[in-house]
């Protein structure tokens, strides 16, 4: 059960990083800023992505696959990380243009 809640508490540090990188990015109007937050992006989604992994499988072998908490966790996660991705690549894009 240490395991889980240790890689539980990974998985909101890694995706708290990641909000914070696309609100840092949002902010600034940079080009280059812009740039470097969608590769730091890309760098951060591929741990996250194998944590989350790591978090259902953990949570399959303990039975708890029925609590609603980890349902969320799982979709909220994935929709969070394709929004700010989106946005990133959209705000990317919409700099090059306007620059």
């Amino acid at each position: 059960m240490f395991e889980l809640n240790f890689i539980f508490m990974e998985l909101l540090l890694l995706l708290s990083v990641i909000i914070l990188i696309f609100f840092y990015s949002i902010i600034s109007t940079d080009v280059f800023i812009t740039s470097l937050a969608l590769l730091i992006f890309i760098v951060l989604i591929i741990p996250y992505q194998i944590l989350l992994n790591e978090l259902k499988i953990l949570v399959f072998d303990n039975n708890l696959d029925n609590l609603l908490i980890f349902k969320l966790v799982f979709l909220y996660s994935w929709l969070i990380n394709v929004f700010i991705g989106i946005s990133l690549l959209i705000e990317l894009v919409y700099l090059f243009i306007s620059g």
